[in-house]
C-alpha cells in the first residue's frame, strides 16, 4: 500500500501545506468514523488568517488517495473549494519518504498516530480566496498523511521548507504525549525530528534512536535531540500569539513561525507550528 491511499483507521488526515509571497496555505482532507468527513482549509493572506471547512456525509476513494464532496485529494494533485476558497493544485511528490514509526510499534499499531510525510514536495497550479487569485509556481512545501485510533491529547508539530541560504534544507518534527492500544492510562512520551541539509538527512526517534527533550517557550518551542550516533540539533521555532488559527478540540496552529535549527534561520513568517492541548 502506498503512502497516499486510504487506511481505513478510526482517524485519518491528508494534509499538505506551502507558501507563495503572500499566501500561507494549508489544506486537510478528514475522515473520523464518528462523523462526518470534512475538508478543512487553514490560510493566511498578507499575515491574516482564517479558517474554513466543509463535512460531507462520506468519503470515497480517489486514485491512490481520497474524494470528500466535490475536493479530490490524490497522487498527483488536489481540486476543491471551501467556502470562498478553491484551489487547483499538481504537484511532485518528491522520491524522499520519511517514516519515523518505530519498527516493532509501528507493525504492531500500538500507538495512537503512524505518519509518513513528503518533504520534498513541489506545487505548481493556482489557489483563489475571495476574489484574489495567487498562481503556484514550483513552489515548496509538504505532504503528510496520518492515521490511527485517535488523535494524541497533547502534541507540538514543525514544519519548515524555506531556509536562508540553504535551499535544500527542510525539518520536519513532532514532540507527543500518546497512549498505547488506545489505553489512556498508559501515556508514552514521543518524537521525532528529522532535518536535511540538502545532501545529507539525519533522523531521531525518541526513545528508539536517540533523546528528544522539549521546552515550552511562550508561543514556541524548544527541541534539542541525541541521537544513538552522537547527532546533536536544537530547534527553536515560535510565532506571534496573534498568528495562530483556532482549528478547534484545542488544536491551534499557524503557518508565519520563525525557526532556528543548528544556527540556520528559516525564512522569516514561513514555520508551521502547531500545538493541541486537550484533556
Amino acid at each position: 500500500m502506498d503512502d497516499f491511499s486510504p487506511r481505513r483507521a478510526p482517524v485519518e488526515y491528508w494534509f499538505w501545506r506551502f507558501r507563495p509571497g503572500d499566501l500561507s496555505f494549508l489544506v486537510d482532507f478528514i475522515v473520523r468514523q464518528d462523523r462526518d468527513a470534512e475538508v478543512r482549509v487553514s490560510v493566511w493572506v498578507r499575515g491574516e488568517g482564517r479558517v474554513a471547512r466543509v463535512t460531507d456525509g462520506g468519503a470515497s476513494a480517489a486514485e491512490s488517495g481520497i474524494a470528500i464532496g466535490k475536493s479530490v485529494f490524490e497522487r498527483r494533485g488536489s481540486h476543491g473549494a471551501v467556502d470562498d476558497i478553491r484551489w487547483d493544485l499538481a504537484w511532485d511528490a518528491g522520491s524522499r519518504l520519511v517514516d519515523p514509526s518505530p519498527p516493532l510499534l509501528g507493525r504492531l499499531h500500538a500507538l495512537d498516530l503512524e505518519i509518513l510525510i513528503r518533504p520534498d514536495a513541489r506545487f505548481r497550479g493556482s489557489v483563489t480566496v475571495g476574489e484574489e487569485t495567487f498562481t503556484i509556481d514550483d513552489v515548496a512545501g509538504a505532504i503528510t498523511h496520518y492515521w490511527g485510533r485517535r488523535l494524541p491529547d497533547r502534541w507540538w508539530w514543525i514544519s519548515a521548507s524555506e531556509f536562508e541560504g540553504a535551499p535544500g534544507m527542510r525539518l520536519e518534527a513532532i514532540v507527543l504525549r500518546s497512549s498505547v492500544w488506545g489505553r489512556g492510562r498508559l501515556p508514552v512520551d514521543l518524537g521525532y525530528l528529522w532535518v536535511t541539509d540538502g545532501t545529507q538527512a539525519d533522523m531521531t526517534v525518541w526513545p528508539v534512536t536517540g533523546i528528544l527533550r522539549s521546552r515550552v517557550l511562550g508561543t514556541g518551542i524548544q527541541i534539542d535531540s541525541l541521537s544513538a550516533r552522537g547527532r546533536r540539533h536544537r530547534v527553536r521555532a515560535s510565532a506571534p500569539e496573534t498568528s495562530f488559527n483556532d482549528l478547534g478540540e484545542g488544536i491551534r496552529q499557524t503557518l508565519l513561525g520563525d525557526l532556528v535549527c543548528d544556527g540556520s534561520r528559516a525564512v522569516a513568517g514561513t514555520v508551521g507550528l502547531e500545538s493541541r492541548h486537550s484533556g
